[in-house]
């Protein structure tokens, strides 16, 4: 987005990128996962219904689990604690589009037609 155009003017500089802490790089990365994976169930330009819900059921997953793993007996669910959900989520969202990639490359190398200047 415009954020971090807006710093790098600010701060009229592009050798310093925006400081963030971990949490917010882990946050960007699950945001870019997620999206790569959108794109790549909308490049054939249909939503079928299973995976709309696996988009759904990944996104409230990810949403509820740091706070359920808090809560449980030794702070681990199959050996991640809460701040190792999201990364976890993020590893997941990418390995799926690869595999959907693999399963139809087809719809993805269509997605190089909009990037043509006619």
């Amino acid at each position: 987005g415009m954020i971090p155009v807006v710093f790098a003017l600010s701060a009229r500089t592009l050798a310093y990128p925006i400081p963030m802490v971990d949490f917010q790089m882990q946050e960007i990365f699950l945001t870019a996962a997620q999206s790569l994976l959108a794109v790549v169930m909308l490049a054939s330009l249909q939503l079928a219904l299973p995976q709309a819900a696996l988009l759904f059921v990944l996104f409230a997953l990810q949403l509820v689990l740091p706070g359920i793993v808090e809560f449980l007996p030794g702070g681990h669910l199959l050996g991640l604690s809460a701040d190792q959900i999201h990364p976890a989520f993020s590893i997941a969202y990418l390995a799926i589009a690869a595999l959907m990639v693999l399963r139809r490359p087809g719809s993805v190398l269509r997605l190089r037609e909009g990037l043509v200047v006619r």
